[in-house]
């Protein structure tokens, strides 16, 4: 991630199965996504699934930095 981290200023996310999976979220994806914070990087998430709603998400995210 590192490296990854270093090459790019923005990054895109897609919701299930890239940071949670169902109801549990993917070991290491709330860390990554709080580093790239701390460094100052652009974090978007986006979704193709229609069950997921703006306050589903948002409480989802609190849920990892609480």
């Amino acid at each position: 991630m590192d490296e990854l981290k270093d090459l790019y200023q923005v990054f895109i996310f897609d919701f299930d199965g890239t940071l949670w999976n169902g109801d549990s979220r993917i070991p290491g994806v709330a860390q990554a996504v709080y580093d790239l914070l701390v460094n100052k990087k652009i974090v978007l998430y986006y979704t193709n699934g229609g069950y997921c709603r703006v306050w589903y998400v948002y409480n989802k995210l609190l849920e990892w930095f609480d």
